[in-house]
């Protein structure tokens, strides 16, 4: 928590009053990030689509700071019962992101109607 405190240029109090401890933090991060995810992407194509959202995830899992706490996200969610199911709202979320992509592709005939959008 000390160390996140000094990264983030705050007060250990500021951590320590809006997240309570390590394992609130390691809840909270999954959780925050599916909210505050940006939206499916809209090329036009499947192909498009499904590229700009990988290429998003990969971003995300990249990027020094954000792909650091998800990984740590990860590792705690393996380690500690609390933080395990946490994750589970972040992958319902997410995926859940993609339902336009799919709901689009059918409305312009490029999938089949039958076709799950979740």
């Amino acid at each position: 928590m000390d160390q996140i405190a000094a990264n983030a240029g705050v007060g250990q109090t500021t951590v320590h009053r809006r997240r309570g401890s390590p394992v609130q933090l390691a809840t909270d991060l999954p959780r925050d990030r599916a909210e505050r995810s940006l939206p499916s992407a809209d090329t036009g194509s499947l192909v498009g689509d499904l590229q700009a959202n990988a290429d998003l995830v990969h971003d995300s899992l990249t990027d020094l700071r954000i792909g650091a706490l998800s990984r740590t996200a990860i590792t705690a969610a393996a380690c500690h019962s609390v933080c395990a199911v946490t994750p589970r709202g972040f992958y319902r979320t997410r995926p859940a992101e993609c339902t336009p992509v799919v709901t689009r592709l059918v409305d312009h005939g490029k999938l089949r109607p039958d076709i799950d959008a979740l």
